[in-house]
């Protein structure tokens, strides 16, 4: 997870996170993958001119260039598991659109 650290900075890797990467690893031993269903998960800093500076982004779709981060609201945000969750969709106007309050399931 070496990448992802660099990527979060001094933030932990949320461990639903780490489990959608576990759930990769699983699914590629079997010759499959998140992204037959549009979940590409980032390992890099994926980003556009229009991504906000300070959204660390965790999936992409692998089309329009839409891709899912925390907003961490410029390092406020103490646990990303609390970050508010932002989509970014180029060719959208508006690009940016809040998606969730956080990552816990049923709070939106």
């Amino acid at each position: 997870m070496h990448n992802l650290e660099l990527i979060y900075g001094k933030y932990r890797v949320p461990e639903r996170i780490r489990k959608l990467f576990q759930l990769e690893a699983e699914l590629q031993e079997e010759g499959l993958s998140l992204e037959n269903v549009w979940m590409r998960l980032e390992k890099s800093n994926f980003r556009y001119f229009i991504t906000p500076p300070d959204l660390i982004t965790f999936i992409s779709t692998g089309g329009d260039g839409i891709h899912f981060g925390f907003l961490t609201d410029f390092g406020q945000v103490e646990d990303l598991e609390e970050a508010y969750i932002v989509c970014v969709s180029p060719t959208n106007d508006p690009p940016l659109k809040i998606v969730a309050r956080n990552l816990m399931p049923g709070i939106c």
